[in-house]
């Protein structure tokens, strides 16, 4: 998928904008964190986290992505949350809630 994206961004980069590369210390270093800690390292956790839940359960942290994203983005860069944010995030977690919470019911383990 990386690969994928990144040959379609290509093709069309050279069109689009100049070609314009400053290899700096600054750059290469932030090549590296991006590409070891927010790529390889990113993706080798999550399968790893993956192999050890529900596939349910997998998709439920799944869809709390909008939700963590809008929290960094307010610890970070003080984001506010306007009240529709604020009702769509509530919509996810009641969703998530609703699924998980099983009220006086016994897990369903499927053939």
């Amino acid at each position: 998928q990386i690969t994928a994206c990144a040959a379609i961004g290509m093709t069309t980069f050279f069109w689009v904008e100049p070609v314009v590369l400053r290899w700096t210390p600054a750059l290469v270093v932030a090549l590296t964190v991006t590409a070891i800690f927010a790529t390889a390292l990113a993706f080798w956790i999550q399968t790893w986290a993956q192999a050890r839940t529900t596939p349910t359960r997998a998709a439920l942290i799944f869809s709390l992505e909008p939700v963590f994203a809008w929290l960094t983005s307010w610890l970070m860069q003080g984001e506010v949350l306007t009240s529709r944010s604020i009702a769509g995030a509530g919509c996810i977690l009641a969703g998530i809630l609703l699924v998980e919470i099983r009220i006086g019911q016994k897990p369903v383990r499927l053939q």
